[in-house]
């Protein structure tokens, strides 16, 4: 019986294994060696088993050739999606493909010609519209929508748009390749025909009178026509348009879009960076609104809508005087403005329109003037939770003496509202003193704790008691304001830990396995943010919960961080921008399912849900994106094409995946075809991290040192993840004989060298990951020797790469014995070293990574060309540093254990208790609690560092099973 799509469906689930489905269809095909289903299945399934490209195409083009030709559009719909894939895996380092190519066009062209109906005909272009804008080729979207306009479809409007979509887009894919004078006169073609339609709908032609004519209608198409003439850099031209007398649209589409089509123009003016006419465009509209307010016609309600709902119109006239002007001239300009600004509308007024006078004032650099303004808006907007990120940006740019000033000012004027205690207050005017006092506390931080280069440790023990006292006073009261309190609380003590770490000897350290400072201040901090989390109310703020799982696990405590985690309920659409938060590295601390009571935190299942969740997202854009050709939106595709991007290059997706290949060779797993990385994306990867999930209290220029003391060890960026790829993940994928991706090497070799120069000098390494590279670099080095998958160059003699080997791991193994030894010391337990942290995680973890490959490398040896350069004597010296290296890891993780056990509890006691922020915390957090939590972190500790002995002791099994000849020369070594 032949096949059709329904029954080839259903062949495939029962066939998911490429190697079995494979031996299916050539028995199969015997029987049936001209069936279409099954060739574009063996065409599937061989890309599956990394077949290259053009052979993939050779079996795939013959099928346009069919007589009678293919008419099943879904058959014709996977042949387009292998042809593409196809392609792709050929030019990798392209920046993109706009079409599969004619040979498979061609049979949809035949396909069409079948057909007796214009609706069936209309059928199978749409069907060709809809595969090739999920392929992002807009060559072929061209193609459809062009033959679909000859048969006169339903919509006519949506298809004309799309045409002139597709005809934009296409030549922006065409001008992204090689440029040939063919194509650029293309590209030239298809960006003049998507204008000359928009005019014509736009009526500026003769055309546009007839009855047939597709009209402009609404903003949507005027935002529509924007977009295409911004994106071709005719946005002048644009401008003429829209403001010249000659066009057909109708009056009434300006009247009831003034704003929108005045914020539209600016923007793309703004793109384009064309500031005379944006400030035009922005002077016209602020002085429309100044004159409204001095008519009388809308008091000040039009100005205040301007500066609260236009803001981009404010932005954009301050950055066009700035980008036209000098200086001096650019704060004449501004000047004018703010004093008829304050002729109009004399202060105070509403918030936004102070706001909008405090920038102006700032821009020209007066700062008695908006030393005055934010002293007027304090008193003014004192009670409200936004009043310190509304006046911070102010207060950034004042003087030192102006900004001394305001927080006296602040700090007295709140003393005036405390209530009175000999009278009956209401709850709510104790909840609103508890936000003034808040507010005020916010603005300590940023002077006394953010803006001294280093503060003073008396100052941040201060604050800290300061900030615990108004959150215990609002726990009491139940005011909003009192969370802020708390997180303000573990960021004093972040900063003092921070200020002690890096004073003392800690910056002196030579191996990342000298933990000879003391932690007990971010111990401090993680109890506290877990006490704080144990109410109610903060089981319900998202916050303090991602918080308390970021720090939790900088100790290594993974169930404990994993439960805070779950708390946060973290939406799925949200998984992309937060995930980092717990999943960061996450291979090198808890690559093993930890199980403490009732909580199981497994971090592979949550890097694979993570993963699956971004697919998701994606594939949720296409539902709105893909539609029939007649519901095409043309007005945001592109905006929806940039958004599927951000999916479906997601660095948060791409290093998961990796994660989940470091956590499978670390337990010894074989790895699954879903981890096979891909990377057809690499040069559009998208860094989509939200690092402002945490509220920013300190100097605007001081970001990334207020993020750093939540995360030490920064998120791995987009070099971390090349830089990982080539030197760790390529490495041990040819070392360990994977599959997968074998294919897209080449270009990925190509972009490592481009990127080369920059990655290697900021790729935000750890310390361990940096104290290791050697070793991966002498790894990398040996298997591209070997030509293991990777063709190479390696400029060191391999014997020489062998010696340096046994060096460097000699001083690994020197380093880690000396451990044990250290813990064995009798030491108060407020002062003992960290027992627990995710640096003793990582060390072990990534020491044993390394061993693994150099392992499995000394093993292929003795299979590969090197084998005349290094003997076995070798081989198994190496091997056996690498066994007692690994041993040597196993105890160190039972030392950190057998103290854990023995002196934890005291220790977490005694260490969170310390100094006066210790005895501010007993007010907070009694005896009885502390002894409980401290169980718990001994708890969660000990089950992390048990994963480490699992990992380690396959060492010894590995050894046990050496090839005979290495075997036998390893037991007369041994």
């Amino acid at each position: 019986m032949a096949y059709n799509w329904d029954s080839l469906c259903a062949a495939q689930r029962l066939q998911p294994n490429p190697k079995f489905a494979l031996d299916k269809i050539k028995k199969l095909l015997k029987k049936r060696p001209n069936d279409a289903y099954l060739l574009a299945w063996r065409a599937d399934v061989c890309s599956q088993l990394d077949a290259d490209g053009p052979e993939i195409l050779d079996r795939l083009i013959p099928l346009s050739e069919y007589q009678p030709p293919i008419a099943d559009t879904a058959l014709l719909s996977y042949i387009y999606r292998l042809a593409i894939e196809a392609t792709r895996s050929q030019h990798m380092a392209k920046d993109g493909l706009n079409s599969v190519g004619e040979a498979i066009i061609k049979a949809w062209r035949n396909a069409a010609k079948t057909l007796n109906t214009k609706t069936a005909r209309l059928n199978v272009w749409s069907d060709l519209y809809k595969c090739a804008v999920r392929a992002d080729c807009w060559e072929d979207v061209r193609i459809a929508t062009t033959e679909a306009s000859k048969e006169g479809p339903i919509n006519k409007k949506t298809v004309f748009f799309a045409l002139i979509l597709a005809n934009h887009l296409a030549a922006e894919q065409n001008s992204a390749f090689a440029s040939s004078g063919d194509r650029d006169i293309t590209v030239m073609v298809q960006k003049k025909f998507a204008t000359e339609k928009l005019k014509q709908a736009f009526g500026i032609t003769s055309s546009a009178t007839t009855a047939s004519t597709v009209h402009v209608e609404n903003m949507r198409d005027l935002r529509f026509m924007a977009q295409i003439f911004q994106r071709q850099q005719h946005t002048t031209e644009l401008m003429d348009i829209w403001q010249g007398p000659n066009f057909a649209t109708p009056g009434w589409l300006w009247v009831k879009h003034t704003e929108d089509v005045h914020e539209t123009l600016v923007e793309v003016l703004r793109r384009d960076r064309l500031w005379v006419r944006v400030e035009e465009l922005c002077v016209d509209a602020i002085e429309i609104a100044l004159k409204a307010v001095d008519d009388g016609s809308y008091s000040a309600g039009h100005l205040e809508k301007l500066s609260q709902e236009s803001w981009k119109i404010w932005g954009s006239f301050m950055q066009a005087i700035k980008q036209s002007y000098s200086e001096e001239e650019a704060n004449e300009r501004v000047l004018s403005t703010l004093n008829r600004m304050n002729k109009s509308t004399p202060p105070p007024q509403a918030r936004e329109l102070e706001l909008t006078r405090m920038s102006l004032t700032a821009y020209i650099g007066d700062p008695a003037a908006l030393l005055n303004l934010c002293q007027a808006y304090w008193i003014e907007h004192l009670r409200l939770s936004s009043c310190f990120h509304d006046l911070r940006r102010f207060v950034d740019k004042l003087p030192v003496k102006e900004q001394q000033q305001f927080h006296r000012y602040i700090t007295e004027s709140a003393k005036l509202h405390i209530p009175m205690a000999d009278t009956a207050t209401s709850a709510w005017i104790w909840k609103k003193w508890l936000q003034i006092e808040v507010n005020v506390l916010k603005f300590d931080y940023l002077f006394t704790l953010s803006i001294p280069a280093v503060p003073k440790a008396e100052a941040i023990e201060a604050f800290v008691t300061h900030a615990l006292r108004l959150y215990k006073l609002g726990v009491d009261m139940q005011g909003d304001s009192h969370h802020d309190a708390g997180y303000l609380a573990i960021m004093g003590l972040l900063t003092l830990h921070h200020r002690i770490v890096h004073s003392s000897n800690d910056a002196e350290r030579k191996s990342p396995w000298e933990f000879d400072y003391n932690s007990r201040i971010l111990l401090q901090a993680t109890v506290l943010a877990h006490h704080l989390t144990k109410s109610d109310s903060g089981k319900q703020n998202r916050t303090l919960l991602l918080l308390a799982t970021r720090l939790h696990l900088n100790l290594g405590l993974g169930t404990i961080a994993f439960q805070n985690w779950n708390q946060a309920r973290v939406k799925e659409m949200l998984l992309d921008s937060l995930s980092y938060i717990l999943l960061s590295r996450i291979s090198q601390t808890h690559p093993f399912v930890e199980r403490v009571g009732t909580i199981t935190f497994d971090a592979d299942a949550e890097l694979a849900k993570t993963i699956s969740t971004i697919e998701r997202m994606e594939s949720r854009i296409d539902d709105f994106m893909i539609t029939d050709m007649d519901s095409c939106v043309y007005d945001k595709i592109i905006e929806l094409r940039d958004f599927k991007r951000k999916f479906r290059s997601s660095l948060t997706k791409h290093v998961c995946l990796m994660e989940r290949r470091r956590i499978a060779r670390m337990q010894g797993s074989d790895l699954e075809p879903e981890l096979s990385l891909d990377f057809k994306n690499y040069v559009h990867m998208s860094v989509n991290y939200d690092l402002d999930v945490f509220p920013h209290f300190g100097h605007s220029s001081r970001k990334d040192d207020y993020q750093k003391l939540i995360m030490p060890n920064e998120p791995p960026g987009q070099l971390w993840f090349y830089n990982q790829y080539m030197r760790v993940d390529l490495t041990s994928r040819d070392a360990h004989m994977e599959q997968g991706t074998m294919r897209h090497d080449e270009a990925m070799t190509e972009f490592d060298e481009r990127l080369k120069p920059s990655y290697e000098a900021n790729i935000h390494s750890t310390v361990i990951e940096s104290t290791l590279a050697p070793l991966w670099y002498r790894a990398e080095s040996l298997v591209a020797a070997m030509e293991i998958g990777a063709e190479k160059d390696t400029h060191a003699k391999p014997e020489v790469l062998y010696d340096e080997l046994l060096t460097e791991l000699n001083l690994l193994f020197t380093n880690l014995n000396t451990i044990p030894g250290d813990l064995a010391k009798s030491i108060e337990p407020v002062d003992e070293q960290p027992l627990f942290h995710e640096n003793i995680l990582m060390c072990c973890y990534g020491a044993l990574e390394a061993l693994f490959l150099l392992w499995q490398t000394s093993v292929e040896i003795g299979n590969s060309n090197l084998k005349v350069k290094i003997d076995q004597e070798k081989q198994v010296q190496l091997m056996q540093i690498l066994l007692g290296c690994a041993l040597a890891i196993i105890k160190v993780a039972k030392a950190y254990g057998d103290k854990l056990m023995k002196h934890g509890r005291a220790c977490i006691v005694a260490q969170v208790r310390w100094g006066p922020t210790g005895e501010a915390l007993k007010e907070l957090i009694s005896d009885t609690e502390l002894q409980g939590y401290a169980r718990e972190y001994v708890d969660s500790a000990f089950e992390a560092l048990g994963g480490v002995p699992k990992a380690a002791f396959r060492m010894q099994a590995l050894a046990e099973d050496l090839p005979k000849q290495l075997k036998k020369r390893w037991d007369s070594n041994h």
